[in-house]
């Protein structure tokens, strides 16, 4: 089904399924565990728009290579 999909579509989907599992799995774990604040709010951050930015541009690079 994806594969007749535009690879731009492709990226788009990879890279937000990756940033919401990363962002998804530190919310439970922070909510299950106690956290000093600082730590919390910055793991949060650090999974969410910069995993977007660098899984694009990894999925992008390696179709690169791949041609």
């Amino acid at each position: 089904w994806l594969q007749h999909k535009p690879k731009v579509l492709l990226i788009l989907v990879a890279a937000l399924v990756k940033a919401g599992v990363l962002f998804g799995g530190y919310s439970l774990f922070f909510s299950l565990f106690q956290f000093p604040p600082k730590i919390v709010n910055t793991m949060l951050f650090v999974s969410s728009w910069p995993q977007l930015v660098t899984s694009s541009l990894g999925i992008i690079l390696a179709l690169l290579i791949t041609k």
